[in-house]
């Protein structure tokens, strides 16, 4: 950030320059990003929700002016168990990199999602490696969903903005 220290004033009076300090006037901090990131939500390959394992979040990170790096990922998780038939627990969460690659790494679960029934959580990812990305990736969230599934029950993701002020990094 830019911040004023001397001023250089000449008055009219005299003519004659002369330097004089300033204290207290810095500027707001500015920063320039060489690439930035963006995130869209894609087209579930099924909308069905199923025993088993099943896609909840499919989404493509794409990076503006050059390649960016992830390493941690937050998705909101709702779960209805709308026909009270006992939807069970989410358990092994796992990402996919176009489908084909597992991306390596640690979920961490809110316990309320590990519940059955209509429960609400969020689903941390950290991978392994930072995630380099180049243009743009699609990822798949992969879970296990335990218990009866009916129809009217059903998952929903989303993942939230919740970085407003800029974060140095390590």
């Amino acid at each position: 950030k830019a911040e004023l220290t001397s001023v250089l004033a000449r008055p009219q009076s005299t003519g004659t320059a002369a330097t004089k300090p300033v204290t207290g006037q810095a500027g707001n901090s500015m920063y320039v990003y060489k690439a930035i990131p963006t995130i869209t939500l894609g087209t579930l390959p099924s909308s069905n929700l199923q025993p088993g394992t099943n896609t909840i979040s499919r989404f493509t990170v794409a990076s503006t002016g050059g390649t960016i790096a992830w390493n941690k990922i937050i998705f909101n998780v709702s779960k209805s168990d709308a026909s009270g038939s006992d939807l069970g627990a989410i358990s092994n969460v796992q990402l996919w990199d176009g489908g084909s690659t597992q991306v390596l790494g640690t979920a961490v679960v809110a316990a309320a999602l590990g519940s059955n029934g209509t429960q609400t959580g969020t689903i941390t990812f950290y991978p392994t490696n930072a995630e380099q990305v180049s243009g743009s990736k699609t990822y798949d969230l992969k879970v296990d969903v335990a218990g009866t599934v009916a129809t009217g029950d059903s998952i929903t993701v989303s993942i939230p903005n919740t970085s407003t002020t800029f974060t140095a990094s390590d």
